[in-house]
């Protein structure tokens, strides 16, 4: 909007970029050259403010400002809260200075390089076997480290994928150098001498690698990486006295319980919306700030298809891989190439594809054709 003054409080030391491409900062050696989205002079044309390395400290909602941990403020007629989420951990001393990390931010992914380099790091253990933890193996093993992924479901992305292409996935990654363990339950966390050590138990019984109910499992590694799931930032629209759930509370128009405020994203909760994709917070960040100025729309939940990035494989799935009543299901496994369609009333309602690169294509036709 011409007439709009704009400021963006971000905690983050960079301008806007590819989260999702932040592996490439562990293994590679340009940092963040490519990452940003945006050239720097985008910013000042637009009449963008952008308040980098900065906390926003406090809401006040009447009369309108926002309270920076500078002690500035900024009056605002419209706010919308992109306060994105953290990154689970397993346990309270989970910590850089501990070895410990998680790949949220580029700053984490930094931080693990420089750890590896500073240690000498032979090994890294890594806890969770979906989309971010494989990804965050495949960057570790990349960068030459031994790596043995930890996953308390019975197959990896147990979320995503069928047990077949599962398979599939831990085959590649094995011949990349991954150890996946799945159906194991962390239990606790600790350092000796240098080293992190994880204990654990198998939680079920799981492509003969875990026995049920056996505790005492114990893993040791130079550094471990969590990819346990995310926690929205909610603290800064509870201490408001905003609707507050596991999320801040949403309407289709991205409104809170206060309606000169927004929320989008990893932050927000909508009922049948999923969280924790880029696409989503892209597009609900676009109907908050079409409705901040003025405009009547409404987000509509969509089915986003998840894809691994990770070279050498491709991995694609979309929507409920299960068959509730009325469904059809078509699998099908070669050995090289793990395919599952779920249809109901003719439509694609789910499905998932694993196997060579490029191989995905079928299905994402078939999902874009099906779509309404």
């Amino acid at each position: 909007s011409p007439s709009c003054a704009i400021d963006v409080v971000a905690a983050e030391s960079h301008h806007y970029y590819n989260r999702m491409s932040i592996g490439r900062v562990v293994y590679g050696r340009t940092a963040m050259d490519g990452l940003q989205l945006l050239p720097d002079e985008w910013y000042e044309r637009n009449r963008v403010t952008v308040w980098r390395n900065t906390l926003a400290a406090r809401i006040e909602r009447e009369p309108g400002r926002l309270v920076l941990a500078t002690g500035e403020t900024l009056d605002y007629d419209r706010l919308i809260l992109a306060t994105g989420a953290e990154a689970a951990v397993p346990a309270p001393g989970f910590a850089p200075h501990n070895g410990c990390f998680v790949l949220r931010r580029a700053d984490d992914a930094a931080a693990v390089r420089r750890w590896v380099q500073e240690r000498l790091a032979r090994e890294a253990l890594v806890l969770g076997g979906g989309v971010l933890g494989i990804e965050a193996a495949d960057a570790l093993a990349r960068l030459g480290l031994r790596v043995v992924l930890l996953h308390r479901g019975p197959y990896l992305m147990n979320r995503q994928l069928d047990a077949d292409g599962a398979r599939l996935l831990a085959e590649f990654l094995a011949a990349r150098g991954i150890e996946t363990r799945t159906s194991v339950a962390i239990d606790g966390l600790r350092l000796h001498g240098r080293r992190v050590v994880v204990t654990a138990r198998a939680s079920a019984i799981a492509d003969g690698n875990a026995t049920a109910g056996t505790s005492g499992l114990s893993f040791a590694a130079d550094l471990c990486v969590a990819s346990m799931g995310i926690q929205p930032n909610v603290e800064l629209a509870r201490e408001a006295g905003l609707d507050v759930r596991g999320g801040i509370v949403v309407d289709a128009g991205m409104r809170t319980s206060d309606a000169r405020i927004f929320a989008a994203g990893d932050a927000a909760e909508l009922a049948g919306c999923a969280s924790g994709l880029w696409p989503v917070g892209a597009a609900q960040g676009e109907i908050a700030a079409a409705n901040a100025l003025g405009e009547a729309r409404r987000y509509e939940p969509q089915l986003v298809p998840v894809k691994l990035k990770c070279d050498g494989i491709d991995v694609l799935s979309f929507g409920s891989l299960e068959a509730g009543e009325g469904a059809q299901v078509e699998a099908s496994f070669d050995g090289t190439l793990a395919r599952r369609v779920v249809r109901r009333d003719g439509r694609i309602v789910g499905g998932c594809s694993v196997g060579e690169p490029g191989s995905s294509k079928a299905l994402a036709a078939e999902i874009q054709r099906s779509l309404p």
